[in-house]
């Protein structure tokens, strides 16, 4: 008898023991379809919203500063020159889109940003290039300037001579012409400032031109 209750005791505890080892392989086959499905979620988590790089934005908003008051038909009919004219950078646009996940037309999403952001945008605001005369009467008058012809020839060749870099985007030939030109630029700065303009009038003003030419050489 005693022996028969040895043999049923072991028989339990060999069962117990069997049945703790299948419970810890289930906790860790549940703890690896966690991790599995932690990876999973990162793995297949999209951007929902693809953004147009700066390069990007700046040019189509040198686009809509030329043709927004186009009616739909002559907008379209500029919108397809420039595109014609800009394949390099849309191009480049496309690829930079594709690598991040989009899939869509990348030409298409470019001019629903002119009608939809671009335009809107520049309808809200007073044209940039105008200065505040702070000397004037309390019905402030807007005053224009333009730079010199001298300087203008400087940033057109500094652009032609730059503009097979690959490097050749409009922050970096800007950086680089800034520092290349920087008695020039010192000298005309001081001109309009002897003129009643402030040093940062000047510097947007500089900085505008000159992106406005890189886009129109």
């Amino acid at each position: 008898m005693f022996s028969t209750c040895s043999t049923i005791n072991t028989y339990s505890t060999e069962k117990t023991n069997v049945d703790v080892q299948k419970t810890n392989v289930d906790v860790q086959k549940t703890n690896v379809d966690v991790q599995k499905t932690n990876v999973d979620s990162i793995s297949n988590k999209k951007i929902f919203r693809y953004k147009l790089s700066d390069d990007i934005n700046d040019a189509l908003a040198q686009f809509t500063s030329l043709y927004r008051f186009n009616n739909r038909k002559d907008l379209k009919e500029n919108w397809t020159k420039w595109c014609l004219e800009n394949t390099v950078i849309i191009q480049e646009e496309e690829r930079r889109l594709l690598n991040l996940g989009y899939t869509g037309n990348c030409v298409t999403k470019m001019f629903t940003s002119v009608r939809y952001y671009h335009i809107k945008k520049a309808n809200e605001h007073k044209d940039t290039e105008q200065i505040n005369d702070n000397e004037s009467s309390s019905n402030k008058k807007r005053k224009y300037f333009t730079l010199d012809k001298k300087i203008l020839v400087i940033i057109d060749d500094h652009i032609r001579a730059n503009m097979e870099n690959n490097n050749f985007k409009p922050a970096n030939s800007f950086r680089d012409f800034t520092g290349i030109h920087n008695e020039i630029i010192k000298e005309t700065r001081d001109l309009f400032v002897s003129k009643g303009f402030t040093e940062e009038d000047f510097d947007i003003k500089l900085k505008k031109t000159y992106k406005n030419r890189y886009f129109n050489l």
